[in-house]
Parts: structure tokens; C-alpha cells; sequence
């Protein structure tokens, strides 16, 4: 996956699964490994609270859907803290 998979990516700022905040136009590099995605953007919007990241990309086997847990790294260069988070694999 590099940077052209990214179809969408967003912030819900409420929870209801939908982005309020289109972020597509700020994504400056996207990668992936076996283990590891890394999306990368140029701090031109905010990211409150409670607010969650939403990134769909095109063309990529994914393991079985569902929720799975996952560690996250928000802004590592400032405070590389792990958090864990859940990312949500789906079919389509």
C-alpha cells in the first residue's frame, strides 16, 4: 500500500462513523509492511479527544474482518506514546 491506495481519510469527531473533517488533502505519505501502517500528514488540522481516524484504501488483502486491537502512535516525533486503539477491517 503507498499513498495512491488511499481512497479516504477523515476525522469523526463525534463517534458516529462518519468523518466530519475531510483530511485527504493533508496526507503526505502512506506505507505499509507485515506488521505496520504508517500514515503520514502535514499538521494542518486539529485531532481532539475522543476523535477517531478514519483511512480507507483500495486494493489490499486484508486479514479477516472485524475489529482488531491495535497499538497507535500519534505524532511520534513529539510524543511517541503507544495508545491502543481498534481498527476495523471490513469486506468491501
Amino acid at each position: 500500500v503507498d499513498q495512491s491506495d488511499v481512497v479516504a481519510a477523515g476525522i469523526d469527531e463525534d463517534g458516529d462513523g462518519d468523518t466530519e473533517t475531510d483530511i485527504l488533502d493533508d496526507l503526505s505519505s502512506a506505507d505499509t509492511d507485515t506488521t505496520q501502517a504508517t500514515f503520514a500528514f502535514g499538521g494542518n488540522y486539529n485531532v481532539g479527544a475522543g476523535d477517531t481516524f478514519v483511512v480507507e484504501f483500495a486494493s489490499v488483502d486484508n486479514g479477516d474482518a472485524g475489529d482488531h486491537g491495535v497499538t497507535v502512535r500519534i505524532n511520534p516525533q513529539s510524543a511517541n506514546e503507544a495508545r491502543s486503539g481498534t481498527v476495523t477491517l471490513t469486506e468491501s
